[in-house]
């Protein structure tokens, strides 16, 4: 009696296993940016546009029976930290695949790809980051690219005297050796006087009244956060009238803007161009903002990850040689061209501000 009473249980069980939908395998995705310090507002945008294409990608077909989840870490866009925060996600979450962006915070981790076995989109402006590992992506604009098109508005002027004014990191000194390497080219008997500030201070007379001493008629500003908008007052109120041209960092979080105030008015800015309406009305409906220019870059890395591993699986050497045979993608706001090199290249342009 025993015997068949067991022998039922034991059918009960396997039947009901058998009748037990299997529960989808989940496959979790970095995202290291800046959530706090001067890149916090970039770094919120971009960890949204992930968060975004996650919640779409899993709300329509999922990837075969896998879900994507967004682990977020903060790399407060220092490379020790971004080290740091790269390491907890790999040898603590057991993490595969990882968006970062910043461009110290990238190259700290850069050493590590291929030694964790880690696909990494590295969205940042320093030309190093791709070229070294097969594992390496970038959905960004590139500091060489965008300098010269920030320089090409100098090509029909007369502008003899210029000063770059970049901030004390990397992303900062990729510009400026790229912005001096254009200006070469086009204006080669130019006078050109080079000063870095950082980015944590909130005053900057005293470096501005050095770069100011030499009269430049241009003024090239690279930087990002709040410091820059008050860089850009600042320059205005020790006086200087002339050409202001800033990087895409400078316009996009809100804070920069409302601590430049008035200043802002009537200076260049390199831009993503714009993209399809759909995609902001989509960021609004779920996060209750706009989603600047850059948001979209890491919706398009989740797309195009969660658009291999379909293919392929979640091997990180498959998922990236199925990345790499692709010279394009199509998303859902973005034709994605890709290069030999990894690079995700959106265009990009000079608008004035009014």
């Amino acid at each position: 009696m025993v015997r068949y009473i067991f022998t039922f249980i034991m059918l009960l069980l396997v039947f009901t296993i058998a009748c037990t939908p299997l529960a989808e395998k989940q496959t979790s995705v970095g995202v290291l940016v800046s959530l706090s310090g001067p890149g916090a507002q970039l770094g919120e945008q971009l960890l949204n546009g992930a968060l975004l294409a996650a919640d779409l990608v899993n709300a329509r077909e999922g990837l075969k029976g896998h879900t994507i989840q967004i682990v977020p870490e903060d790399s407060q866009n220092d490379p020790k930290l971004a080290l740091s925060g790269f390491q907890k996600l790999v040898d603590v979450q057991n993490i595969h695949f990882i968006l970062g962006a910043g461009s110290g915070a990238m190259l700290s981790v850069l050493p590590l790809v291929d030694q964790k076995n880690i696909v990494l989109f590295a969205d940042a402006s320093h030309p190093k980051i791709t070229g070294t590992s097969e594992l390496v992506f970038r959905h960004a604009i590139v500091a060489d690219e965008n300098a010269k098109i920030m320089v090409d508005l100098l090509k029909d002027t007369l502008v003899q005297s210029i000063a770059i004014l970049t901030t004390d990191d990397e992303y900062g000194a990729a510009f400026q050796q790229a912005l001096v390497y254009q200006l070469g080219v086009l204006k080669p008997a130019a006078t050109i006087t080079k000063e870095i500030y950082s980015n944590k201070d909130a005053d900057f007379k005293t470096t501005i009244g050095k770069l100011l001493s030499q009269k430049p008629e241009t003024v090239f500003l690279v930087g990002y956060g709040t410091s820059a908008g008050i860089v850009i007052k600042q320059l205005r109120e020790l006086g200087f009238t002339g050409t202001l041209i800033t990087d895409f960092g400078s316009v996009l979080t809100p804070g920069i803007l409302t601590s430049a105030g008035e200043a802002a008015k009537g200076m260049y800015y390199s831009k993503f161009r714009d993209l399809s309406p759909d995609f902001a009305n989509t960021y609004k409906a779920k996060f209750g903002k706009e989603p600047g220019n850059i948001a979209f870059l890491m919706y398009g890395d989740i797309e195009l990850l969660a658009a291999a591993i379909k293919e392929v699986g979640d091997d990180p050497q498959k998922v990236a040689s199925w990345i790499r045979s692709k010279t394009e993608f199509q998303g859902s706001y973005e034709n994605m061209r890709i290069t030999e090199k990894g690079d995700i290249l959106p265009p990009i342009m000079m608008d004035v501000l009014k």
